[in-house]
């Protein structure tokens, strides 16, 4: 791994939402995540490309798929 190019990604709501996050992520093509279902939060790990592609494709399903209202991505 390049650690100046590597990422965390992090999301919570509900545990429901958690396992629909962690399984999208999964099918983007992200190697490293971890989802904890009792606390609904969802950690993405590895190249900031990744991370950003598996996010989006998260955020984009809430929003466009299932109506959710949906925070921007943030880089920090």
């Amino acid at each position: 791994i390049d650690y100046g190019a590597a990422a965390i990604g992090i999301m919570t709501d509900t545990a429901g939402v958690a396992v629909i996050a962690a399984d999208i992520a999964v099918k983007s093509g992200d190697d490293t995540w971890l989802a904890d279902r009792f606390t609904g939060t969802v950690i993405i790990t590895g190249e900031l490309a990744d991370v950003t592609s598996a996010l989006t494709e998260i955020v984009n399903y809430f929003r466009d798929e299932l109506g959710y209202v949906v925070c921007r991505i943030t880089k920090r």
